[in-house]
């Protein structure tokens, strides 16, 4: 964040007592706070994964019979969720686009979480997960499986406004795409290969083609993996547990280390639930995560339930002023106060 402090030319008067300091830094901090900003930020290290809390923030009825709440992403107006009714070649899966705040791209009033629209002409494979990238402004599916003949190796692409279906692209051969993620500091993608790709992370520039491959991943305690999402240096996903008896858990990877680092319980509690499957995750903020959870009720009745979880983080904020002197805080735990003087030059007040 640049803050820029407010310091008038003056006559070389100098601070005369504490009130008059305290009033300069509030001047500026007044300011500051108005000012253009950039900062950043990350997570506090690989113990703020240790004991994550799932605040449940909605949940939709799912609509049909089978149907998961497949994957999820995040646009600048909705929360967008792909239920997937099975993996048929002609039964379309649903697109649901929820309000993601209390008013419309337009400033009108809206009911947060309420549906938006919803679109069900489309076929999207598994539709294991999915990716916004504000750049392109279109939705990157990751397919899953290729029962549609020629998809080995593609993504589909969806239009946010619409949730039509846009397009294909095919990435990779020799194996499918389980996970994506749009990695929006390096205008990347990080993918994840499926079982014939040993699960691997792999990273894609901006146009598609690979620029590293980070090689098998573990998805013990799991057979298979779910979606993934990247928060800084960590990927956040969910081994497939289903029928195993153990539970769900979420694991935990390091990008730069290349490991497996943390693989922890899942602990959403539903009340008369028969099954709760986290099915994928992205980043709505800096630090705060969203999971989509597909839930089975002991009834029978389907709903998908969405959570968010806040981690510790740090962030960095920088500040910069003409003639002045700038102490600021190194870094700020999320929750935290920043302080920023700016002490005047010889000169300035």
């Amino acid at each position: 964040m640049e803050h820029r402090g407010i310091l008038v030319r003056g006559t070389g008067n100098r601070i005369r007592n504490a009130a008059a300091a305290a009033a300069l830094l509030l001047t500026a901090v007044i300011w500051m706070v108005s000012g253009s900003s950039v900062c950043r930020a990350e997570v506090t290290g690989d113990d703020a994964f240790g004991s994550m809390v799932w605040t449940k923030l909605f949940e939709a009825p799912l609509l049909t019979p089978n149907g998961n709440a497949q994957a999820v992403c995040v646009t600048d107006e909705y929360i967008i969720c792909i239920e997937n009714t099975g993996d048929s070649r002609t039964e379309p899966d649903i697109v649901t686009a929820y309000y993601r705040y209390p008013h419309d791209r337009n400033g009108n009033p809206a009911e947060q979480y309420a549906v938006a629209m919803q679109r069900a002409d489309t076929v999207w494979e598994h539709g294991n997960g999915m990716t916004w990238n504000p750049l392109t402004d279109e939705i990157y599916v990751a397919l899953y499986t290729n029962v549609l003949g020629d998809n080995e190796g593609c993504i589909y692409v969806m239009d946010p406004h619409t949730l039509e279906f846009k397009g294909k692209r095919q990435i990779a051969s020799g194996y499918n795409i389980l996970a994506i993620e749009y990695l929006e500091d390096r205008d990347q993608y990080l993918i994840q290969a499926d079982m014939s790709g040993q699960y691997s992370f792999h990273i894609l520039n901006a146009d598609f083609t690979e620029a590293a491959s980070l090689g098998p991943s573990d998805v013990s305690p799991g057979t298979n993996s779910q979606d993934c999402c990247a928060v800084g240096d960590y990927i956040i996903n969910s081994p497939l547990t289903y029928g195993m008896g153990i539970g769900e858990f979420i694991n935990i990877y390091s990008l730069s280390r290349n490991i497996k680092i943390n693989s922890c319980i899942s602990d959403v509690q539903v009340e008369n639930s028969f099954t709760v499957e986290p099915e994928s995750f992205c980043e709505t903020e800096p630090g705060v995560v969203m999971m989509a959870c597909s839930v089975k009720m002991l009834d029978g009745t389907r709903k998908a339930c969405f959570y968010e979880t806040r981690l510790p983080f740090y962030f960095y904020v920088n500040a910069s002023g003409e003639n002045c002197i700038i102490v600021n805080a190194d870094k700020t735990l999320r929750g935290d106060s920043a302080y920023v003087a700016f002490l005047p030059e010889d000169g300035y007040e």
